[in-house]
């Protein structure tokens, strides 16, 4: 819930800094149902509040799929700003979850610190996305989830370097979009 809290926050600041939720309408994002069919796919195999996904087949493929299918869409809109730092987001855990069988691995001592070992079943290692695991077992380990918030702190979890690079690149287009002043038409004959 941080991320999309963070994201919030970004748009509130360009709204009170003088820009306008309409310019998201004149954004010129193209493939839209490529990114709305990675979510929803995502949705279904990770669903926020069922512990067993809505389609329990195949998972660690299919999640990898609707990465691959977000990633074809940054690709797409490489020309809106933000794009490149999430571009280097996704890939950066499209990799590590690629590299370690389709989940993005967490260590328990992460997971307890910010709060959510609770959220792996008793005896269960997975959870949604997430595999609890020892950095001996993880491949590419500095992609993985390795930055814990404390439990403390608001919305607290673990998250990896490609989490940080997206919501920035995120919250960079939403600001900048939101800021947009969109050029001043030409009169006709000058």
């Amino acid at each position: 819930m941080l991320i999309p809290t963070l994201i919030l926050v970004s748009i509130v600041v360009g709204v009170l800094r003088g820009g306008s939720l309409r310019h998201f309408a004149d954004l010129p994002l193209r493939w839209i149902p490529l990114i709305v069919a990675s979510f929803a796919l995502q949705l279904l195999l990770f669903t926020p509040f069922r512990r067993q996904p809505l389609i329990s087949v195949a998972v660690e493929p299919l999640y990898i799929v609707s990465m691959l299918m977000a990633i074809v869409w940054v690709a797409r809109n490489w020309h809106i700003p933000g794009m490149p730092l999430i571009a280097l987001g996704l890939l950066m855990n499209t990799v590590a979850i690629v590299a370690n069988g389709g989940h993005m691995p967490v260590s328990a001592a992460s997971a307890a610190y910010a709060g959510k070992i609770g959220n792996f079943a008793a005896g269960a290692d997975v959870s949604n996305n997430s595999q609890l695991a020892d950095a001996s077992q993880v491949h590419l380990w500095v992609l993985t989830d390795i930055i814990p918030l404390p439990s403390w702190f608001p919305l607290a979890n673990v998250f990896s370097i490609g989490d940080v690079l997206l919501v920035i690149g995120i919250m960079f287009l939403c600001y900048q979009t939101v800021r947009h002043t969109p050029p001043a038409t030409q009169p006709v004959g000058v």
